[in-house]
């Protein structure tokens, strides 16, 4: 797959934070999929039992810890999350002020990010 193009990801589930099965996409691909590049890949999650919110920060910050350099924005609506993970900051900087901007009033708790990307 070449380098310059963005990802959008659907797994059956999502991104597994430990040994995820087939329908996961685990960390070490997404980092994979990452590197040398400056492309966003954009990965659908579902909801898990429990805290979704809770879930959702566990991700980032497993994202965060095993890629160098990551940033990562979040668009959270019901059960379901888009994230928005790239090596390039601005990139994530841009799609955030877009989600916030189009969102409006109810970014402040749909949109959010972690490592620097806001």
């Amino acid at each position: 797959m070449p380098q310059t193009v963005d990802v959008f990801l659907d797994p059956d589930i999502g991104i597994a934070i430990s040994n995820g099965g087939k329908e996961h996409i685990k960390v070490l691909e997404i980092g994979k999929l990452l590197a040398k590049s400056d492309r966003v890949l954009m990965v659908y999650q579902h909801s898990a039992r429990g805290s979704f919110r809770e879930r959702l920060l566990k991700i980032t910050a497993a994202v965060s810890l095993d890629i160098p350099g990551v940033h990562c924005a979040v668009y959270e609506c019901g059960q379901v999350a888009v994230f928005f993970i790239s090596l390039s900051k601005v990139r994530i900087h841009e799609i955030k002020n877009a989600l916030k901007e189009y969102l409006r009033g109810t970014a402040d708790s749909r949109v959010w990010g972690d490592n620097g990307a806001s």
